[in-house]
């Protein structure tokens, strides 16, 4: 299991908005949202799932919200531009 923390990188006095919980051998991602969060200060996606009082956001939407935030491996010249 490895565990990621989403921070507002712009503040350094941010706290810890979500953590993303990857399980390696299931290949299967959670993102938790702590109790203290603000659905304003959370990421904008995971903010309707603090609205609506949900802490832990299921393998689906985790995996959504992972591949957003990475480049696709097929992109036409990602080589190119990774130099």
């Amino acid at each position: 299991m490895k565990i990621f923390a989403s921070r507002d990188e712009l503040d350094p006095q941010s706290v810890d908005q979500a953590h993303l919980v990857y399980y390696e051998g299931v290949k299967r991602f959670y993102v938790e949202v702590p109790d203290d969060a603000d659905p304003w200060e959370t990421p904008l996606q995971l903010s309707s799932f603090v609205k609506r009082g949900e802490r832990t956001v299921n393998a689906y939407w985790s995996k959504l919200w992972v591949q957003q935030r990475i480049v696709p491996s097929d992109r036409q010249n990602l080589d190119q531009m990774m130099i």
